[in-house]
C-alpha cells in the first residue's frame, strides 16, 4: 500500500443575516393562515430566521468555508488556511483553490483522500461552494456521480453497508481508544474569532483522530 495520503477537514460559518437577506437567499417564510396579528406574524418570522441561522453553517447557500486543514505524507505535516472573521469571498476562493490543489497533487501521486463524513458533507459542500464562486474543482475526486475509489470516508466505511449505522468521530475515537474531540464543530467559527490558537488546536485534533482511525481501519499505513 502506498503511504501517500491526504487527511482533510473543513469548518464552515454562516453568512451574516443581513447578507443572506440582501442576496435573497433566506428561505421563504409563510405565516400560519390562522395568525392575523402583525406583531405575532413578525415574531413568527423572527423565529423562522433564527431557526434558519441555527443550521446555516451546514447549507452551502448560506455559509462559507472558514477553515481547511490537512495532514499528509507520513502524518507529520499539518497545514491549514483560515479566515480571521473577514468573511471575504476572495479569501474563501483562496481556501477552495488550496484544498483542491492538495487533492490534485495527492491523486497525481496515486494517493488516498481521507476524511470523516466527507462524502456526506465536506466534499459536496466544497463542490457547491466552488460552483457558486466559479472555482475549478478537482475532478478526480468524483467517478461519474459517485466518489473516486481513492476517496475514503471513514464514517461511510464504518457502516460496512448498513445505511442506518452512523457514528460520530468523537464516539468512534473513544471506542478505539485513540483520543476524543476537544470541542464542538458548531462552535468553531466563534472560537476562531475569540481564541485563534485553540481553534487551530481543535482542527488539528480532529485531523489527528481521523488519521488514527484511518490507520486502525487499514486505510493508510501505520
Amino acid at each position: 500500500m502506498k503511504n501517500t495520503y491526504l487527511v482533510f477537514d473543513i469548518e464552515t460559518r454562516p453568512l451574516p443575516l443581513e447578507t443572506i437577506k440582501a442576496k435573497g437567499l433566506m428561505p421563504t417564510f409563510k405565516p400560519p393562515a390562522n395568525i392575523k396579528d402583525p406583531e405575532k406574524i413578525k415574531a413568527r418570522e423572527a423565529e423562522h430566521e433564527s431557526d434558519v441561522m441555527e443550521k446555516a453553517a451546514l447549507d452551502p447557500l448560506l455559509s462559507t468555508v472558514c477553515a481547511v486543514g490537512v495532514i499528509y505524507g507520513d502524518g507529520e505535516m499539518f497545514e491549514w488556511v483560515v479566515d480571521r472573521n473577514t468573511l471575504s469571498f476572495a479569501e474563501e476562493e483562496v481556501r477552495l483553490h488550496w484544498i483542491w490543489n492538495h487533492m490534485r497533487h495527492c491523486f497525481n501521486d496515486q494517493g488516498r483522500i481521507v476524511g470523516f463524513n466527507t462524502h456526506g458533507f465536506d466534499i459536496p459542500y466544497l463542490i457547491n461552494r466552488s460552483w457558486i464562486l466559479d472555482v475549478p474543482i478537482c475532478e478526480s475526486v468524483l467517478k461519474g456521480k459517485w466518489f473516486s475509489e481513492y476517496s475514503y470516508d471513514l464514517a461511510d466505511k464504518w457502516r460496512v453497508g448498513r445505511k442506518d449505522s452512523y457514528v460520530s468521530l468523537d464516539r468512534l475515537a473513544k471506542a478505539m481508544n485513540v483520543g476524543q474531540k476537544s470541542g464542538n464543530g458548531k462552535d468553531f467559527a466563534a472560537l476562531l474569532d475569540t481564541d485563534f490558537g485553540k481553534a487551530i488546536d481543535y482542527l488539528r485534533n480532529d485531523l489527528t483522530l481521523t488519521l488514527k482511525i484511518a490507520q486502525r481501519m487499514g486505510v493508510v499505513d501505520l
